[in-house]
């Protein structure tokens, strides 16, 4: 059996207006089941991956949970890690909506929320130990921090440069707060910010002292996430004597980190948790917003560059870039079948015009016929009922013609006008032969009422002269008399 199919050339535009209606009804709907499935649906809990409890990770989640359960009215929970590389697995592994990672740790393949302060590298020694650079640290107990933490690993990174082999530290995993208790430990390694309690609690006792960086300037030349800083003298201490003097040490940042498809309500949230909610108050290391360009080096999350960036929509603009880029060829494909379907539509939108112009034609034909039944039916006829007759069928194939043709585009067709000319004509004439033979009517029943009814003064004008004629013999009378008269005498 074979279906029928409709050729292209059949296709007129309300069959295509058909067509698009359908197409988009279906792209309506499928526009909201797409936004359905892909609604962004915020998690009932979020989780902050932190770092160990006593240290200042841990202190400023918890600080930024508050403010995040407020905003979003969904529960927090900080989770306790062994740091900045346990951050990054557990976003790996979907255990976490956000991280606090330094910025030495490999997280590129997600995107920063916001930097929350510098992390500077502390190289803390006894006093009584004697050890006065960092070269002296080889084969001594030193704490770099447990396992999985950015701290260890930036440690190692400077150990490295100074050439002190880790194996042969000892005590390495353990954490820098064991200094206060653990005897043996000689030194620690500590990349933290400044409020960091622990760290003060250390120098504050008076028995341990800050070693420089000596080397600070080339290792920031060949690490692209470490920066050269001074720490004043009298930073630390109770009587603000440690370190003696400035000092040169190296800093990275603390960042609070994301995967790229969370959503952007839960970002946002936390960056107005750090930047709107006075965290510089509990934590005056945190940076200031206009701060923050200066301490990015990597992509943020859409949301964040939206937050940053008002002025120039640089989030927007990125996304925007990255999906043209992604789509280009569908994009030249659409443009392409787009302007195809302009051009058939308006040559279809052409070709109905001119049917229906051809139709009105035929129909207006049918009109000048019918008129021109009419002139030749009253032509040469003077009886005025015939000529009222054809007035009348004259003036009425006129208004049907206007009313058949309003708002249609042989209104604008010559023959129309033609038309119309040759109907107001024939009017004219008809009414002109209607006029001409009602005024001669009127004229001959003069005329003949004139010739049947004399005039009062005619017949005033008869009988005077009848007396006229019959007094004229009596006055020759009269007269012969006289003369008679006179004759006698």
């Amino acid at each position: 059996m074979k279906i029928p199919v409709q050729k292209l050339q059949d296709v007129d535009s309300t069959t295509i207006r058909t067509w698009i209606g359908r197409l988009m009804v279906t792209l309506f709907v499928s526009s909201l089941v797409i936004y359905f499935f892909t609604l962004e649906r915020l998690p009932d809990e979020i989780r902050i991956n932190s770092g160990i409890k006593t240290g200042l990770y841990y202190r400023t989640a918890s600080k930024l949970a508050t403010s995040i359960e407020d905003r979003v009215n969904i529960p927090v929970k900080v989770v306790v890690t062994n740091g900045s590389l346990a951050n990054v697995d557990a976003l790996n592994q979907g255990e976490a909506e956000f991280g606090i990672v330094q910025g030495t740790v490999d997280f590129s393949q997600y995107s920063i929320v916001t930097p929350l302060y510098p992390d500077i590298m502390f190289v803390i020694v006894r006093k009584e130990s004697g050890i006065s650079n960092i070269r002296e640290l080889s084969g001594k107990a030193v704490a770099l921090g447990p396992q999985g933490s950015g701290m260890r690993q930036s440690a190692t990174k400077l150990m490295e440069h100074y050439g002190v082999a880790i194996d042969g530290l000892s005590r390495t995993e353990e954490y820098f707060d064991r200094l206060l208790e653990n005897k043996e430990l000689q030194g620690a390694i500590v990349t933290t910010g400044i409020d960091n309690q622990d760290l003060k609690r250390i120098l504050d006792t008076g028995d341990f002292t800050l070693l420089p960086i000596e080397d600070a300037e080339a290792i920031e030349l060949k690490s692209p996430f470490l920066k050269v800083m001074q720490i004043p003298q009298g930073l630390f201490g109770l009587s603000g004597n440690v370190p003696p003097e400035k000092i040169n040490v190296l800093a990275t940042t603390a960042f609070v980190i994301t995967r790229e498809d969370t959503p952007d309500e839960l970002v946002q949230a936390v960056i107005k948790s750090v930047h709107e909610e006075n965290l510089r108050v509990s934590f005056p290391g945190v940076l200031r917003r206009e701060e923050v360009t200066e301490w990015v080096s990597s992509s943020m999350h859409p949301a964040a560059l939206a937050y940053f960036y008002p002025a120039d929509n640089i989030g927007m603009i990125t996304q925007v870039i990255g999906s043209l880029n992604a789509l280009k060829e569908l994009i030249l494909a659409t443009i392409a079948l787009c302007y195809l379907f302009w051009t058939y539509w308006r040559k279809l939108m052409a070709r109905e015009a001119e049917a229906r112009l051809e139709k009105q034609r035929v129909i207006l034909d049918r009109f000048m016929e019918a008129t021109y039944k009419v002139e030749e039916g009253q032509s040469g006829s003077y009886e005025v009922g015939l000529l009222r007759d054809s007035l009348f069928r004259i003036t009425t194939i006129r208004l049907r013609a206007l009313k058949q043709f309003t708002d249609h585009e042989i209104r604008s067709d010559l023959r129309f006008s033609i038309f119309i000319t040759q109907c107001g004509d024939l009017i004219n004439k008809i009414q002109m032969k209607i006029m001409s033979q009602l005024a001669s009517v009127d004229m001959l029943e003069t005329i003949e009422r004139g010739q049947a009814v004399p005039t009062s003064s005619t017949a005033g004008e008869s009988e005077t002269s009848k007396e006229t004629t019959t007094q004229k013999p009596k006055s020759k009378k009269k007269t012969s008399k006289k003369v008679g008269k006179k004759g006698s005498k």
